[in-house]
């Protein structure tokens, strides 16, 4: 399957459009989110949030900021360079931390202060590393494999999988972060390489759990928070989607910030209609850390299809969407992408 500059730009759009549909909901429960909202399909204000209560509808947060960064670092030197992917991060880092999740503010500080991406993750905090930040911003990766690999050839494959090692060791040294980070960047790369018209869910189950069982024997270290938790495990229901509804997968997945929790919940949404925006639609609309989920979710959509998954309303309602649009175009400029 050739990779095109429209599903690219999907991928990015998709990213920002869900990261700020889910934004004013983020840590809602479902109940709460219907009760006041009803089901949700175009930007709401923010004005009960607790980190953006003053910002406007169609605004981003740290999913799209970080994403970004790591475009950038690609951008910028044509590979996966984890020093320039770094500097970006600590560009953003001096620009804004609302909204960051603690591993991920505390790592970059780190760099910040001159420490290598190499260690900087590294902390002495026992629960660190098991939240969102990795799969949240790791599309880039997935993308560039797409494009520089789509074949999975040795041994760019092995490249490919280091790089996301090493991606997630600068913020999240945590091993359940380490799957998380191939879970989505497979899942991005599985997206890009695939026919819509002809898409498997099964395969692209396939490929989530593979990455799970994959990054479940590296060597990282196990965050006090994992317990007897196995995302590997977890993700193998996602087999069982014929058997969910909407309440099945709150009740069993929740959809917290806990990547235990959370990416299968968003896979789930996704594996049951991949086809359309309404998973979009259902994943925000079911609570949980709802921008995150959207953010992942609708960036498998736009990788699948292209932009034109989504509606004129949220691409139009976008407040960042030349900025988004600019990303996009210069990252298929660097890698050729016609």
């Amino acid at each position: 399957m050739t990779i095109t500059r429209d599903r690219i730009t999907g991928m990015f759009l998709g990213i920002a459009i869900g990261d700020a549909l889910g934004k004013p909901t983020e840590s809602n429960t479902q109940e709460g989110i219907l009760k006041r909202y009803g089901r949700i399909t175009d930007y709401l204000d923010c004005s009960s949030h607790k980190y953006f209560d003053d910002d406007h509808r169609g605004t981003t947060t740290d999913d799209w900021q970080l994403t970004k960064a790591t475009a950038e670092g690609i951008i910028q030197t044509g590979c996966v360079d984890l020093n320039a992917i770094a500097a970006w991060h600590v560009e953003e880092y001096k620009n804004s931390v609302r909204g960051w999740g603690k591993t991920t503010k505390e790592a970059v500080a780190r760099l910040a202060s001159g420490v290598p991406w190499t260690t900087s993750g590294k902390t002495k905090e026992p629960k660190r590393g098991t939240g969102n930040g990795i799969p949240m911003k790791i599309a880039p990766l997935g993308a560039f494999m797409a494009i520089t690999n789509p074949q999975c050839d040795e041994p760019a494959w092995t490249q490919s999988v280091e790089d996301i090692e090493n991606y997630t060791r600068m913020t999240h040294n945590a091993r359940m972060a380490v799957q998380s980070g191939l879970c989505q960047a497979f899942a991005i790369f599985k997206c890009l390489t695939s026919d819509p018209k002809d898409f498997r869910v099964e395969s692209f189950i396939n490929c989530v759990v593979g990455a799970a069982l994959m990054g479940k024997d590296k060597r990282f270290r196990k965050s006090p928070d994992e317990g007897d938790d196995d995302l590997h495990a977890r993700m193998k229901l996602l087999y069982q989607h014929e058997e969910y509804d909407d309440n099945k997968i709150v009740t069993d997945f929740r959809g917290s910030c806990y990547i235990y929790d959370s990416l299968p919940f968003t896979y789930m949404f996704f594996v049951r209609n991949p086809l359309t925006v309404e998973s979009l639609y259902d994943v925000v609309s079911a609570g949980g850390d709802t921008d995150s989920n959207g953010s992942m979710l609708a960036g498998l959509l736009g990788a699948l299809h292209g932009a034109s998954i989504f509606p004129r309303n949220l691409v139009d309602g976008l407040k960042e969407k030349d900025v988004v649009a600019d990303v996009a175009s210069r990252f298929c400029d660097k890698l050729n992408v016609n």
